[in-house]
């Protein structure tokens, strides 16, 4: 087993990234490596409510898996038109 891996994030958004939503989308800038069950950590989104360590929910593709928010505020930014930005997000696989 590989020890801690780092994956850039390029894109995140929770719900239809309009309306936010508990299920938050995240695409990496390359093949995540990840399955469903696997802990992770994200970290650097400029939002904390999507800071947090989790599961992986769902592996959409190589580069797109979903994990769940267990709270979201009304106001939360679903997306980048509502200012949610991943320019220095990071997914990590937490042991």
């Amino acid at each position: 087993m590989q020890s801690l891996s780092v994956v850039n994030i390029s894109n995140i958004e929770s719900g239809d990234g309009a309306t936010p939503g508990q299920v938050v989308t995240v695409t990496t800038s390359v093949d995540h490596n990840l399955t469903g069950g696997t802990p992770i950590k994200v970290r650097g989104i400029n939002v904390a409510d999507y800071n947090i360590s989790t599961k992986v929910s769902n592996v959409i593709d190589d580069t797109r898996f979903q994990y769940s928010l267990e709270f979201v505020r009304p106001n939360l930014p679903a997306g980048s038109a509502g200012g949610l930005s991943s320019a220095n997000g990071q997914v990590l696989v937490e042991t």
